[in-house]
């Protein structure tokens, strides 16, 4: 896996700012999208490896949009992040399809750790045996 393209989804342009800017100075490819439109724009144009997703946008909830990606293409891993996880129920987000969850504000590290798991993760599965 030559790039490391990041789709990042939050209709709060400071957050896709802020976070944008940490993972690009960590070496990641970022692309930014704030609502639904933009995001499936964005799958059809571009090879997206990794998907942090805002679970509160205006039009539609993030797990239903995680559902509708993992539908369509399971192979991104796809990792919520919210300021408030109390709003969905356990099975609705296990059942949507996400890799995994970030509570804001962000723990800087552990994300960074998280994002190099599921690269290296995508990497294995993308690999064609001999």
């Amino acid at each position: 896996m030559k790039s490391k393209n990041i789709l990042i989804v939050d209709d709060d342009k400071s957050i896709l700012k802020l976070l944008g800017s940490l993972l690009e100075d960590s070496g990641y490819n970022v692309i930014k999208a704030l609502n639904y439109e933009q995001v499936i724009s964005i799958l059809k144009k571009e090879q997206i490896f990794v998907i942090l997703m805002d679970l509160q946008m205006p039009g539609i909830k993030g797990t239903a949009l995680c559902k509708l990606i993992k539908e369509s293409d399971n192979l991104p891993w796809i990792a919520a992040i919210s300021g408030d996880f109390e709003l969905f129920n356990s099975n609705e987000f296990k059942n949507s399809g996400f890799d995994d969850f970030f509570a804001k504000p962000i723990d800087l590290p552990v994300l960074l750790n998280t994002l190099e798991y599921a690269f290296s993760r995508l990497e294995r599965l993308t690999t064609k045996l001999p």
